[in-house]
């Protein structure tokens, strides 16, 4: 039980971990990465990784869903572990190709054709939109988890005490 609780922990930070390094890290140094910079060739980089990142994520997110199935300390942190994980699937499976598909018959740099580019900045917006979600999800889950156990101990070293005295 301990290996399963561990591994949750784990599958669930990482997940997060994921999400956020994705959205606040890696994915802006590459669309931002200085003057000489081409839109294009940013997103030429940045497609691979996105959909092979939000794999990953959603790889996590079903390792911690699955630890959290037999967990006794209630139902919620698995509720929110598996909306993160619809969440990354939806994004994975639906939203990322379409949005890299779009992207792909448009010119970032000068922006044309402009009706276009609207679906694209459209799609992008859904995308953060949904990462958020499960990231907000997985924060929630990993907090309450976490919370709950350190509940669940003082209640041992409260009952461990009372037993001594």
């Amino acid at each position: 039980m301990a290996v399963r609780n561990l591994v949750a922990t784990l599958a669930l930070a990482l997940a997060l971990g994921g999400v956020v390094a994705g959205q606040l890290l890696i994915f802006p140094a590459i669309d931002g990465s200085g003057p000489l910079a081409d839109a294009n060739l940013a997103r030429a980089l940045r497609a691979p990784l996105e959909l092979r990142l939000a794999t990953v994520t959603a790889l996590f997110a079903a390792v911690a869903s699955a630890c959290l199935l037999s967990r006794a300390d209630g139902k919620l942190p698995l509720t929110l572990t598996l909306a993160a994980l619809a969440a990354l699937t939806i994004n994975r499976g639906w939203i990322l190709p379409e949005l890299h598909e779009l992207s792909q018959r448009v010119d970032l740099v000068s922006r044309l054709p402009a009706a276009r580019m609207e679906r694209v900045e459209a799609w992008t917006r859904r995308y953060q939109g949904v990462d958020a979600l499960a990231a907000i999800s997985l924060a929630c889950a990993l907090l309450l988890r976490e919370s709950l156990a350190l509940r669940s101990l003082r209640a041992i070293s409260t009952m461990a005490q009372s037993r001594g005295e």
